[in-house]
């Protein structure tokens, strides 16, 4: 019986080189590719959820000190906002099939490096090949969501598909510690372990359609790209070990200098190319895409308090992250309702409205969070930090929508230009946004700190009934009163740092809550005048969009 090749119908071809194929699938295999995609997704997230989670366990179980600790988180993050730079050449000059082979061994042999060898080298030169195997995956489980959706709905498991990604972060604190009960960090690479397994498996039998292939490297790439990814590195070096080892370090300052030198040299070497790797003319002279990477990084710095804020505080007060399991499933539980949210109810002619509900939910949730005091616990976070996972997700995908419309509208090229700096836009805004509320923190905390001193003499009786007060617990271990009174003394310094460290998460909560609000008057306005004139912000992107699908629709199939 003679071999016959299914030939694509038009409206399931490939749009762009490196893109698969979209066959109509029956159900059944829809079912299956909705289900990998879930697995990949959350595999994905749990790359970087896992090590996020289990940082101060992972620097104990090495025996690694807070700045190596660091590094491993540098190593990761670096790596990451690289890879975003190159994917959408690698898959057009190699295909999908060569590139999904080489993510599945990079993530297997980045989880057995892990399991079977317990170093700072060999967990640093890991956590790198994560990066890079992680920011890979991401498109995998978006290619296999989209996979799963009829061709109407498509624009939606773009959006499930990423979303899960993001879903993995809390959720990840919400497993860990039931990894760890029997405290054996090995579990963790284990766990890790058997999910490359599972999507190994998953994928081979199930692979995605290919498409076609077109040859997109070009020499300047060797001197523009390893300048690009230098600039990422230092910066992202600088963020993390900026908020370790404080900002007054020399090293800490060169590092972004040096990171900003190479930036600006790679933008000058792009700006002028004939097919840029990034199109800085483009970005620069299309308002809605400044639009999106500014607004992108402020809401990836203003949900930068989820970890830094609450959790943080629960730290500060004496909580580990057993205790903290209830907190992190209803944070879970709220990501988890902002992607199902964002999914059914995304609507490419009302893009701006998730944007300004976002901000309006964050402001609201930052300032019901304020008034907090040592006496906090987990459940007093409940409802304010439901609000801030349910945003963190509901903003996602139509965001990243728009600027992808935004850039096919204008040539398929162009979405290489957009997916690297938005996923710089968020993997260094949240660095950054991490750096500047912990810089917030020690500085308020400082500040706390002095005027509590100012204000505290020994003559003064109350002062003098604390120390006594304290003095007098530690009786029943000493009967030496100077020891007693000194013990009294350095107590009472240990409460008011924690009185202080209160005060200055509580000014944090305001802080990002006005800033939040701001934003949400500033996107607020800006659809509201696009309504008043009745005019869509991606109308004419939308309108290009579709005649460039119908156009790709029309052409003979490549090969």
């Amino acid at each position: 019986m003679p071999h016959t090749t299914y030939q694509l119908k038009p409206h399931e071809r490939p749009m762009m080189a490196g893109s698969p194929s979209f066959p109509d699938h029956p159900w059944r295999r829809r079912v299956c590719y909705a289900i990998i995609g879930v697995l990949v997704g959350l595999t994905a997230g749990f790359t970087n959820g896992m090590m996020l989670a289990n940082i101060p366990q992972m620097q104990g179980y090495l025996g690694l000190t807070p700045e190596q600790g660091g590094w491993i988180q540098v190593s990761y993050y670096m790596f990451s906002a690289i890879i975003s730079v190159l994917l959408f050449k690698i898959r057009q000059n190699f295909g999908l099939p060569r590139y999904v082979s080489y993510i599945i061994l990079g993530l297997i042999l980045t989880n057995s490096l892990q399991f079977f060898f317990h170093s700072y080298h060999m967990e640093l030169f890991a956590r790198g090949m994560s990066g890079l195997v992680g920011g890979s995956l991401n498109s995998m489980a978006m290619y296999y969501m989209m996979q799963a959706m009829p061709t109407i709905h498509r624009a939606k498991g773009m959006i499930l598909g990423l979303g899960l990604t993001q879903l993995s972060q809390p959720l990840a604190r919400f497993i860990s510690p039931l990894l760890l009960q029997h405290e054996q960090f090995q579990l963790i690479f284990s766990f890790q372990l058997g999910m490359a397994l599972l999507v190994c498996a998953a994928v081979w039998l199930l692979p995605i359609p290919s498409g076609y292939l077109e040859k997109s490297f070009e020499k300047i790439d060797l001197i523009s790209f390893p300048l690009m990814a230098a600039g990422i590195a230092f910066i992202s070096a600088g963020a993390v070990q900026g908020r370790i080892v404080w900002w007054d370090k020399d090293w800490i300052g060169w590092l972004f200098v040096a990171g900003v030198v190479c930036c600006m040299l790679s933008v000058i070497i792009e700006y002028n190319r004939k097919r840029p790797m990034l199109d800085i003319k483009w970005m620069m002279h299309t308002n809605g895409m400044l639009q999106i990477l500014i607004f992108g990084s402020l809401i990836r710095v203003a949900l930068s308090e989820q970890n830094m804020g609450a959790a943080g505080l629960m730290t500060v007060l004496g909580l580990s992250n057993d205790q903290m399991m209830h907190f992190y499933a209803v944070t879970s539980c709220g990501a988890a309702l902002g992607l199902i949210t964002s999914v059914f109810t995304f609507k490419p002619t009302d893009i701006k409205l998730p944007l300004v509900i976002s901000f309006a939910i964050i402001a609201m949730a930052s300032f019901m969070e304020v008034g907090q005091n040592q006496w906090s616990r987990p459940v007093n976070f409940y409802i304010p930090e439901f609000m801030i996972a349910f945003a963190s997700l509901f903003f996602f995908g139509p965001v990243m929508m728009e600027g992808l419309i935004r850039a096919i509208s204008k040539d398929s090229v162009y979405i290489m230009s957009f997916s690297a700096v938005f996923g710089f836009s968020q993997t260094v805004g949240g660095l950054i946004g991490s750096a500047l509320l912990n810089a917030f923190i020690t500085i308020r905390t400082r500040i706390h700190l002095i005027n509590s001193a100012d204000g505290s003499y020994l003559t003064d009786p109350q002062v003098n009934h604390l120390i006594q007060q304290n003095a007098h617990a530690s009786e029943r271990f000493s009967f030496d009163s100077t020891w007693n009174h000194a013990y009294g003394v350095s107590k009472l310094i240990q409460q008011d740092s924690m009185l202080a460290q209160v005060a200055a998460y509580n000014d944090l909560f305001v802080t990002v809550g006005i800033g939040s609000l701001i934003c949400f008057l500033v996107v607020g306005a800006h659809r509201w005048w696009h309504q008043v004139h009745g005019t869509n912000p991606i109308g004419r992107e939308l309108k290009n969009f579709a005649a460039a699908r119908q156009r790709a629709m029309q052409e003979p199939p490549k090969q």
